[in-house]
């Protein structure tokens, strides 16, 4: 009588059998679709989210204008002075492009 040796190349403690090649990629096929699949919708979608400061319902559509030309002109000043908003500025020092001397 001859006798079957089954040995299995990656022994798994919970499992009668091994591990199998195929079962190990399925996990890294898996991860690389969905990493496709994110980077697909990053460029189809894009990354800008639908609004940056949400408005109350109770709000008429002149008072949404008023406060856009108001956010508008606070953006336009900050931006030509090359700095952030006034809220931001303690919080996030301004960065200069230029180097600074060793002196």
């Amino acid at each position: 009588m001859r006798d079957l040796i089954y040995r299995p190349r990656n022994i798994r403690v919970n499992r009668a059998y091994g591990f199998s090649p195929v079962e190990q990629v399925i996990t890294t096929v898996n991860i690389a679709l969905r990493r496709q699949m994110f980077l697909l919708d990053y460029f189809t979608q894009g990354n800008i989210p639908d609004s940056l400061i949400g408005m109350p319902e109770s709000w008429t559509p002149d008072q949404i204008a008023s406060y856009q030309k108001y956010w508008d002109a606070i953006s336009t000043a900050n931006s030509a002075a090359g700095g952030a908003p006034s809220s931001c500025r303690a919080a996030s020092p301004r960065l200069s492009s230029r180097p600074r001397s060793r002196t």
